[in-house]
């Protein structure tokens, strides 16, 4: 702990037993794991019988007591030496009686900072538990590890001595709802396998990792086999890539070349995630069912982490899916599949975030605290006849399955959700590999630059044209090309006002009094201003205000004089009036 404070008190050299066996003069001989001394509960006038007092461990906090002759048990040697059994842990022990609530708060985030098992994302703190799993800390798991990790203790005026209590609830509820853990280390990813560092090299190492801010958690013995022992060539990477092209993709009815290539930038971008800041979320679209697109998502998963994941069906609403994406993201599983999506990916400012930022926060449900969570995941999306909208255009990156007639008689030549299961370790080393090659080689590769995933780039794109695959991400500067299907149809309404209009006036009660042509009424059918054939005028108002001022692919609605007149103009830039 940082700060020495008077009401805890760390064990010595000696556990307690020894200290107090020294004390009453005992004589008795020691070594790392146990006591020997003459029995003190044996009444008897023949010559001492010797006992052993087993010293605690993490798995018997208290110690064993056993005499050769007596049946004695701990608890009554214990209190042959003056000892309460609460006292022979040899742990920490904080005295809670007449201590200030911020002092006690202070003693706590000093012992979270000290532990290896303790993390913090953002303001919300993490723990490792005896199962190895990765978890939010919450009230109960503090008070659990609290338990564990210290000797609580307050003092009975009753009994007029100290005695064995709980970590007090206002400090649990004060340590987990606040919003700085000051030195409690924090992480931003969490590595299943082992790493690529960014000079082409690989982190074999387990536990964490203060530059980068990862927590490895993996059995590295799972990966030894794999490891390669020379720099890599252009031809190792040459046949990692050709393995899980024709190994593992061999079955996919993939629509063209690029969605192949975009598969396999999904499959380095699960195996690379964990040192990757951003990453576009991969949408596998298909034109029929039971055409793979379920099968390819649960592959990508499998690459992404070794632990158990579930799809999630598409929240319909961005308050259901800010619901969603918390907790998902505070199972720390490595994947996020929203699967079988029907008719559009809605850009949800959350699911948005999550694509861009480091961190999401949200409310807790039930709660009123908000949790924050590393955002970096594997992001994946399934759906038929499916296409991502607004904003996801330039977060998303689509690959598309293109299935034959009767795709439900298709098979896979094996199980390859299954395989990829059993051999998930060699299948992650031939990704890694691939970005590894890359890195190491140090070519230059020019391609269109993508903001916001230079990283992701670097590790998951240039690999795969450096090799002579296509670029994986061009589908997703088609989508940018072509646009958000909710601007275009609000580009032609500009276009019909100003063919009506010219560059004169018009307010919306031209509009709903004049006569229109057929283009123009489409588009205001087309943005669903017209109810029952008539035009709703509040609902053209609020859209007219909405898009004024801004421009639309080189037109722009400008407002005038009294505020309710607008004009249809060319965008010109600096000429703001």
């Amino acid at each position: 702990m940082s700060k020495n404070h008077w009401f805890v008190h760390h064990t010595g050299r000696d556990c307690a037993v020894v200290a107090q066996l020294k004390a009453k003069g005992v004589s008795f001989k020691e070594d790392l794991q146990k006591v020997v001394l003459a029995c003190p509960l044996c009444q008897s006038d023949e010559s001492s019988v010797e006992a052993v007092y087993t010293k605690p461990t993490v798995s018997n906090e208290y110690g064993t007591y056993k005499c050769s002759r007596c049946a004695g048990s701990l608890g009554q040697f214990l209190n042959s030496l003056g000892l309460k059994r609460f006292m022979a842990r040899n742990v920490t022990r904080i005295y809670v009686t007449d201590v200030p609530v911020h002092e006690l708060a202070e003693a706590v985030n000093d012992l979270l900072a000290s532990s290896a098992y303790v993390f913090r994302v953002g303001k919300t703190l993490y723990w490792i538990n005896e199962e190895g799993a990765i978890i939010a800390l919450g009230e109960s798991d503090l008070v659990l590890f609290l338990s564990r990790e210290c000797q609580w203790v307050k003092y009975d005026a009753r009994q007029k001595s100290y005695t064995a209590t709980q970590p007090p609830n206002l400090l649990v509820k004060t340590v987990v709802n606040s919003a700085s853990h000051r030195g409690v280390k924090e992480i931003l990813g969490i590595a299943r396998s082992p790493y690529v560092l960014s000079n082409g090299f690989l982190s074999m190492k387990p536990g964490f990792n203060a530059n980068l801010k990862i927590l490895a958690v993996f059995d590295l013995k799972n990966y030894l086999p794999f490891v390669w022992s020379e720099r890599l060539t252009k031809e190792d990477a040459l046949e990692a890539l050709n393995f899980l092209n024709e190994e593992i993709l061999r079955d996919f009815p993939f629509q063209e070349d690029i969605d192949r290539s975009a598969a396999l930038s999904a499959f380095l971008t699960a195996a690379n995630r964990s040192v990757i800041q951003r990453a576009p979320l991969f949408l596998v679209a298909a034109n029929s069912m039971s055409s793979g697109k379920s099968v390819l998502c649960r592959l990508i998963g499998q690459i992404a982490t070794p632990l158990p994941f579930a799809e999630a069906s598409m929240p319909t609403s961005q308050i259901e899916m800010g619901k969603t994406l918390l907790s998902q993201l505070q199972n720390n599983n490595g994947v996020v599949i929203f699967d079988n999506v029907i008719d559009r990916l809605p850009d949800y400012p959350a699911l948005c975030t999550c694509l861009t930022q480091p961190l999401f926060e949200h409310r807790q449900l039930h709660s009123n605290t908000m949790k924050q969570v590393s955002t970096r995941v594997t992001f994946l999306a399934s759906g038929n006849f499916i296409r991502p909208e607004g904003d996801l255009l330039r977060r998303v990156l689509t690959i598309q399955l293109a299935a034959d007639e009767h795709p439900e008689q298709r098979r896979f030549y094996t199980d390859i959700v299954k395989y990829a299961e059993q051999h998930r370790p060699e299948i992650v080393m031939k990704a890694v590999s691939i970005t590894a090659a890359f890195l190491q080689s140090g070519e230059l590769i020019s391609c269109r630059s993508l903001a916001g995933f230079e990283e992701w780039t670097e590790r998951c794109r240039k690999p795969l044209i450096w090799l002579g695959f296509q670029d994986p991400a061009t589908r997703l500067f088609v989508q940018l090309k072509y646009g958000d299907e909710t601007v275009w149809k609000r580009y032609r309404l500009l276009k019909n006002l100003s063919q009506k209009y010219g560059d004169g006036i018009f307010t919306v009660k031209n509009l709903c009094t004049d006569s229109l042509s057929v283009e123009l009424r489409d588009s205001l059918i087309d943005l669903e201003l017209v109810e029952q054939g008539q035009i709703n005028r509040v609902k053209l108002g609020r859209l007219l205000g909405l898009i004024a001022d801004y421009p639309i692919k080189g037109l722009i609605l400008k407002r005038v004089s009294n505020r309710t007149e607008y004009r249809v103009t060319i965008f010109e830039r600096g000429a703001l009036e």
